[in-house]
């Protein structure tokens, strides 16, 4: 994940996903699914389902014929997801729209690689 602090309950929950590691996952999604709302569906439980497994959580669907291709598939779709947002106002006209472009990136956190704080100016106060 490119994001240096998660700001959103799905960046802080992929990032969980990946501290717990293959073999906590599952039990983070259940936990997840019964805190945020969700589902997850098994083809016994649904005769319907298009897979064995399926899972919405963050209003994002996975799916797969095992648990773990179905976490896989989920952790994917939920990365896509960030990196589809897009401003509000993609191009900006005038400065309100830059001001909510702004609160915008601010409400879900910095984006950008490390390398691009290193040209920023250094804070006030603060040595180079």
């Amino acid at each position: 994940m490119n994001s240096l602090i998660p700001h959103t309950p799905l960046q802080a929950f992929l990032l969980n996903l990946e501290i717990v590691g293959h073999e906590g996952q599952f039990d983070a999604i259940t936990r997840a699914i019964t805190e945020n709302g969700g589902s997850l569906i098994s083809e016994d439980q649904d005769p319907r389902a298009t897979h064995k497994h399926e899972l919405t959580l963050f209003k994002i669907t996975g799916r797969g014929d095992t648990q773990e291709e179905m976490v896989r598939d989920w952790q994917q779709a939920a990365r896509r997801s960030l990196k589809e947002e897009k401003p509000p106002f993609p191009e900006p006209r005038n400065h309100a729209e830059e001001i909510e472009n702004a609160r915008w990136e601010m409400t879900r956190g910095f984006q950008g690689d490390i390398e691009t704080l290193e040209h920023l100016p250094p804070a006030l106060g603060q040595s180079t």
